[in-house]
């Protein structure tokens, strides 16, 4: 089950939160990237239902239409959650490290 985290507050990201009063935490969420061949690729995140922080995201990436209600189901946890794609060229993003 993914959990809330905070981003690193030690530089001027810190700096500007504590200006601003901002927490530092970003909303418990997964990261997916969805592909099918005649469809955009889709880079996105689910975040969990119920997380506080979701309104007040320290990214500002976090809406309603982005929670997935992920469902205890014995000794794991299931999502079933319907990704929107639009119709386009599907490309893989490249990898920020090689």
């Amino acid at each position: 089950m993914p959990t809330a985290y905070p981003v690193p507050t030690d530089g001027p990201v810190g700096d500007l939160l504590r200006v601003a009063r901002r927490h530092p935490y970003r909303p418990a969420h997964i990261h997916f990237i969805v592909s099918k061949p005649g469809y955009e690729t889709l880079v996105t995140q689910v975040f969990v239902d119920g997380d506080k922080t979701v309104s007040t995201d320290v990214v500002f990436t976090a809406s309603g239409n982005m929670v997935g209600k992920f469902q205890h189901d014995g000794d794991h946890y299931r999502l079933n959650y319907d990704f929107q794609l639009r119709p386009g060229v599907s490309t893989m993003p490249k990898a920020p490290i090689p």
